[in-house]
């Protein structure tokens, strides 16, 4: 599946645990259409609004605040 137009957010605006609001019209999403791990510890998480059908993605760095002893 192509996106076109998609919105990007930063994984800083997203945190962990946190629900995904459509960045368009701000309706809560519950799951992503799809998950990928990118490497380096980044997931990205593809969206489409239920409500506006609006594409979007966002990402998750699960290494962000771990550091190695």
């Amino acid at each position: 599946m192509a996106y076109h137009g998609v919105t990007f957010r930063a994984a800083s605006d997203l945190p962990y645990f946190e629900q995904a609001r459509c960045p368009c019209c701000g309706d809560m999403l519950l799951l992503p259409d799809t998950a990928e791990y990118v490497g380096g510890g980044c997931i990205r998480h593809s969206w489409v609004c239920e409500g506006c059908g609006h594409p979007f993605q966002t990402a998750v760095d699960m290494l962000d605040g771990f550091q190695s002893a």
